[in-house]
């Protein structure tokens, strides 16, 4: 009778134990789950205490601004597919932490401060044996170190590394419990602190087949904020927010490559990469840097600059750190440094080889180091090496609904065309499917004019009307952060003693690309 309830007793907290593995994180289902889901990730400016005194959005908006990001239908309303793609197994780190009280923030540059790094691997889950993970985990490793010129080795489970891997349940060592199968299915620290962890209750596979949680797709993502990505919104890439099944072979498309070369070059061929360890290295410890926090509000002396008065053809924050633009087949560079224009243009042809003498728009691609050149109806793509020359790559035909642009802006992780009343999708892979043109007076609200000129500052993007006014559009704050000023004093590189503009920090926003450079302050999720 003893042995009988002793089996009774095993059995209730087995099944206990199972209760627990397969809860479930909280759905989406109503407007307060969709809002209280909206501030965690940043949607909402105005949840912060540093940004509340400067926005009121309403939920309409914050709705609006989430679709618009993950490419759904713009009804602003708690949707069927808005639901469903809340619900989607996603990373847990905010997809606007630029709203984030500033001493939150963490600069995008962040990456490891020498080439030569280690990691262990604690534990692993009960799935897979310890020889299996371990497996998984230096081939994860070995998808990057494909690419850059890191030496990353294998130490024992119980060394010292600058990388650690483990797997926890519920609260474990950070502020950051797991919530069972299903919910945070991982989450890892930024250069260089180097901690990845993962959720022992989900149901870990090696399977690319399975309705289960693949390891490696994981894993790499995982170790992509580890070195110091950020997400995209590229659904090819592995840094997407949302977990989805990947094939093997298409684990690191060229964006992904091409972002963590951004951080630390390309591999040569005398690089080691990681696999059997070696030596054993005391993992330094590192401080977070620290970011500057400044107000940036200057004014520039002296008499307007002949730029302010006209209409510019097209420009783009150059990556020599000057602002380029075009008028009219001559380049006048705007030194942002000095807060002043250099005296003498240059030839477009000088800097940019094969590019016709009008232009009407243009886009520098940081991560990937490329720029976009519009005119009427070609695009003229440019690649920039490391040490900032511009080679020309080549030239293409636009088709007919991407002809008649007056600007263009990098806007919501992609490069869009902007026309008089009108934006439209660029697309970067060439197939050229025709999207749907979004009105400007819907997609940023209270626009009104027709647009002469357009371009992207530091996650500013600027549009200039016939009437002669300027308006700037804050993506971060979801507003406008100059409303139908007067263009020649009223943005960055235009204004007087009387008229002081307050300018983007470029030491917060440089980092602010939207792709891949890491800025979150402590940690990344997947959850659901």
């Amino acid at each position: 009778m003893m042995q009988f309830v002793f089996v009774q007793f095993l059995v209730i907290i087995l099944l206990a134990k199972h209760i627990y593995c397969i809860s479930k994180a909280k759905s989406v289902q109503t407007t307060d789950d969709a809002l209280e889901y909206l501030n965690k990730f940043g949607y909402n400016p105005c949840a912060t205490t540093a940004s509340k005194a400067l926005c009121s959005l309403d939920f309409k908006s914050v709705v609006k601004n989430y679709q618009k990001r993950w490419g759904l239908k713009v009804t602003g309303t708690l949707d069927e597919q808005t639901k469903k793609m809340m619900n989607r197994p996603r990373c847990g780190l905010p997809d606007l932490t630029e709203n984030k009280p500033i001493n939150e923030l963490k600069t995008r540059a962040s990456k490891w401060s020498r080439n030569k790094l280690t990691w262990a691997l604690r534990n692993g889950p009960t799935q897979l044996s310890l020889t299996k993970t371990t497996k998984i985990i230096e081939e994860s490793f070995g998808e990057w170190l494909k690419y850059i010129p890191l030496d990353i080795q294998k130490v024992c489970s119980s060394c010292e590394a600058d990388f650690v891997l483990e797997f926890n349940r519920d609260r474990h060592d950070d502020p950051y419990p797991f919530d069972g199968s299903g919910g945070t299915l991982a989450h890892a620290y930024l250069p260089e602190d180097g901690r990845v962890h993962f959720d022992s209750d989900e149901t870990w596979t090696e399977s690319f087949d399975s309705l289960q949680t693949n390891l490696f797709l994981v894993a790499v993502h995982e170790l992509g904020h580890a070195l110091g990505l950020d997400h995209t919104f590229n659904t090819k890439s592995i840094m997407y927010p949302a977990y989805q099944p990947m094939a093997r072979d298409k684990i690191l498309p060229s964006p992904d490559q091409d972002a963590i070369q951004d951080l630390y070059g390309k591999k040569t061929d005398n690089t080691v990469t990681a696999k059997s360890p070696t030596r054993v290295s005391q993992a330094t410890i590192s401080k977070y840097p620290t970011l500057r926090t400044t107000s940036s509000q200057t004014s520039i002396h002296g008499e307007m600059h002949t730029r302010c008065r006209l209409f510019l053809d097209a420009s783009h924050l150059s990556p020599d750190k000057t602002f380029h633009t075009f008028k009219v087949g001559m380049v006048w560079r705007y030194l942002i440094d000095s807060e002043s224009w250099e005296t003498i243009p240059s030839t477009y042809r000088s800097k940019y080889k094969k590019l016709p003498n009008k232009v009407s728009g243009s886009v520098y691609k940081s991560v990937a180091r490329l720029i976009y050149i519009f005119s009427s109806s070609h695009v003229y793509r440019y690649t920039v090496d490391r040490n900032n020359q511009i080679e020309f790559k080549n030239e293409q035909e636009l088709p007919d609904y991407l002809h008649d642009a007056v600007g263009a802006i990098y806007y919501l992780s992609q490069v869009y065309i902007v026309k008089t009343h009108t934006i439209h999708l660029f697309d970067l892979d060439n197939t050229y499917e025709q999207s749907e043109p979004r009105l400007m007076t819907e997609e940023f609200p209270r626009f009104y004019g027709t647009v002469k000129s357009a371009f992207t500052y530091l996650n500013m993007h600027h549009f200039f009307t016939a009437d002669r006014l300027v308006f700037i559009w804050s993506e971060s704050l979801v507003t406008w952060k100059t409303y139908a000023k007067p263009m020649e004093t009223s943005w960055f590189a235009c204004s007087t003693p009387d008229t002081p503009v307050t300018r983007p920090d470029r030491h917060r926003h440089q980092h602010h690309r939207q792709h891949h450079r890491q800025h979150h302050h402590k940690h990344h999720h997947w959850i659901n």
